[in-house]
């Protein structure tokens, strides 16, 4: 569920921006946090899971493989690459199918920018995904200390894992990676061929509710021009906001980590191509808030994020009614739709029917016709010729004289 803000003190901007929870896993991000081993009990705070939530096309992939050579677990299954991400997308197979159901269910798809109802979350509905989700990360990680999730389609459904995940006892340790607005509607439009307005409101959309949603959590800012230009320095940005110490020291994983963070990887640069500039007055004030998350001032970026979430509240409620409308007459259609391919489909069984039937009356003339010419050809046929014309005579000469009679 959409938890109410927790109000924070001033962040220290020499804690990286990072944002204490406000419930059972509020703890002091300057002590390292303690993982257990594979083989110890976990307990509360003591596992932990680092969600990397980014908008589609913010360089999540290549950040989201650099924890995992850090020693954050992925399962065994994960999305490989594919257009637009040679290197690989590292999303869970399993929960990106469910996220994939949840947006079906409740009417949406990943680059569908329309708002989800917020009490839907509470819904029972919410809640069988709730039941579905923790039986994957479950069955996904095992007892990992340290669990790696990375799924776009999560900026959409935050409030839901953030529950599951305190069913399951397991710490959140959010990483928000931005990348500029410009950039990301680019390469979205380019890889999907989506009309750049839907993709700068996906964008705009996704970072407001992921921001809002993981206020309660310890949270850090990252870029994508940052982590090309000095992947060290993100992860030390990362180990202090989130105050965790790493499986595998990053001096360790180095030459693994150049094959991954790699700058011509990332296209579509914004001071490559000025007319990216081209964007909405609330976008360029989100992507200011953004910033001053990365600068570690917590408090004015969430004072900005909440002048921007404010127009947007307001646009939701008057145009939602609108969008039920036109939701229930797409339903109705589609269910007129359903009706129609039924019927058209029972008179193809139909006509597939008659077609058979005609098929074998053709096929009896065939044998009839057949049997005929077999009879014609016979000896017999050929004998019994002048009885065949006697009866004919016979006939006529009847039909001749009824005629004359009843004249």
């Amino acid at each position: 569920m959409f938890e109410k803000p927790v109000n924070s003190k001033k962040i220290n901007p020499a804690n990286n921006g990072a944002m204490q929870r406000g419930d059972a896993y509020a703890r002091d991000t300057t002590a390292p946090l303690k993982l257990p081993g594979p083989s110890q009990r976990s307990s509360l705070g003591k596992r932990a899971c680092i969600l990397v939530l980014g908008v589609h096309r913010s360089g999540t992939s290549s950040l989201a493989h650099l924890v995992n050579l850090l020693g954050a677990k992925l399962p065994e299954k994960v999305l490989g690459p594919g257009h637009g991400n040679p290197l690989g997308h590292w999303e869970p197979v399993g929960l990106m199918e469910i996220n994939e159901e949840i947006l079906a269910v409740v009417g949406r798809s990943w680059n569908d920018p329309r708002s989800i109802p917020r009490s839907w979350f509470r819904s029972r509905e919410a809640y069988a995904f709730h039941e579905r989700i923790a039986a994957e990360i479950t069955s996904s990680y095992g007892d990992a200390p340290l669990i790696l999730i990375k799924e776009p389609r999560i900026c959409r459904l935050a409030p839901l894992y953030l529950d599951v995940l305190d069913a399951l006892r397991i710490e959140p340790l959010v990483i928000l990676p931005v990348r500029h607005p410009g950039e990301v509607i680019r390469s979205i439009e380019e890889r999907d061929q989506m009309d750049p307005r839907i993709a700068e409101l996906l964008w705009l959309r996704s970072l407001l509710e992921v921001e809002e949603a993981t206020r309660v959590c310890v949270r850090v800012w990252t870029s994508l021009e940052g982590l090309l230009e000095d992947w060290q320095r993100t992860v030390q940005s990362i180990t202090d906001g989130l105050g965790i110490t790493w499986p595998n020291e990053p001096a360790e994983v180095s030459d693994e980590v150049a094959e991954v963070v790699k700058p011509r990887h990332c296209h579509h640069r914004i001071s490559d191509d000025p007319t990216l500039l081209a964007l909405s007055s609330l976008t360029i004030r989100a992507w200011e808030a953004a910033q001053r998350g990365l600068d570690g001032d917590e408090d004015r970026a969430r004072a900005l994020f909440n002048e921007v979430r404010k127009p947007i509240w307001d646009i939701d409620r008057l145009s939602i009614p609108h969008e039920e409308c036109i939701e229930k007459r797409f339903a109705e259609v589609g269910q007129q739709l359903q009706a129609r391919d039924a019927r058209v489909e029972q008179l193809q069984l139909d006509l597939s029917r008659l077609q058979s039937l005609l098929n074998e009356r053709d096929s009896d003339g065939v044998q009839l016709r057949k049997q005929i010419d077999s009879l014609q050809r016979s000896a017999c046929w050929r004998l019994t010729w002048p009885i065949r014309w006697l009866h004919e005579k016979a006939r006529r000469a009847k039909s001749v004289f009824t005629k004359v009679h009843l004249d």
